[in-house]
C-alpha cells in the first residue's frame, strides 16, 4: 500500500478512515483530524513497517479522542 504521508491532509485522512469506521453499518462516532494529526506528529520519525503490536501500543498511547 502506497504511504498516505503526504498526499492527503489531516482533514482528508480523517474522512477516509471515518468512512472505513462506518463501513458495514457501523455507526462509530467520526474520525476527527486532531487525531490525525496527534498520530503523525507521534510517528514522524517511524521508517519501519507497522506490525500489529505496534498499532495496538500507538492506539493506546494516543488514548481516547478529545474534544478540541
Amino acid at each position: 500500500m502506497p504511504p498516505w504521508k503526504a498526499a492527503l491532509t489531516d482533514q482528508q485522512l480523517a474522512a477516509v478512515l471515518t468512512f472505513v469506521r462506518r463501513s458495514w453499518g457501523h455507526e462509530a462516532s467520526p474520525v476527527r483530524p486532531q487525531l490525525v494529526a496527534q498520530a503523525r506528529e507521534a510517528t514522524a520519525t517511524r521508517t519501519d513497517p507497522w506490525s500489529d503490536a505496534d498499532l495496538e501500543d500507538l492506539i493506546q498511547d494516543l488514548g481516547p479522542p478529545r474534544e478540541r
